[in-house]
């Protein structure tokens, strides 16, 4: 059915953008979005999400930004706090990519809250907060990058990514 279909987009999404195809993935998660909302699907915060991950990645971090902070609310009241950890993650990147450290100070408190309460581990997650963490590093934020590579090393962790766990150890061990 359409469900299936939606979900086949997604997955073939997923592959474009593992191989660096993001407007590809976009479309691809863009349509697998739309099926899912018209046929009503909770599972529809999965392309949108990933929609968010492809702005970053791309560099269009307003648009993430706009795009990300529509679902929080949503999220929030249907209480899944899971999917939640991700978007403010994803939206740490963004205030980071924007300047915004009144913003990026809230969504890491959020993201590590609710990280910690739900367990989520995700290499999107880690990719977000570890970017966070370059971003800010380049704008002279030494304390909040640490905090943003602090969030990925949880994650990667969690992950068994250890090399990458090795390579963000070294880094926090050289933050000033």
């Amino acid at each position: 059915g359409k469900l299936g279909l939606a979900s086949s987009l997604g997955g073939l999404a997923d592959v474009e953008r593992s191989r660096g195809n993001l407007d590809a993935a976009l479309a691809g998660y863009r349509r697998c979005q739309q099926i899912m909302e018209k046929i009503g699907s909770g599972s529809a915060i999965t392309p949108r999400l990933n929609i968010g991950l492809v702005l970053l990645q791309r560099g269009d971090f307003e648009a993430a930004r706009s795009w990300l902070d529509k679902d929080v609310a949503k999220l929030e009241k249907a209480g899944r706090k899971g999917y939640l950890g991700h978007v403010h993650t994803a939206l740490l990147c963004a205030a980071a990519a924007l300047g915004d450290w009144g913003g990026f100070d809230r969504h890491a408190e959020t993201a590590k809250l609710l990280l910690a309460s739900t367990r989520v581990v995700d290499p999107d997650v880690a990719w977000c907060a570890e970017r966070a963490g370059e971003l800010a590093e380049a704008a002279g934020e030494s304390g909040r990058a640490r905090t943003a590579f602090e969030l990925a090393l949880g994650q990667w962790r969690g992950l068994q990514g250890n090399e990458r766990t090795r390579e963000l150890e070294a880094r926090l061990a050289g933050l000033s």
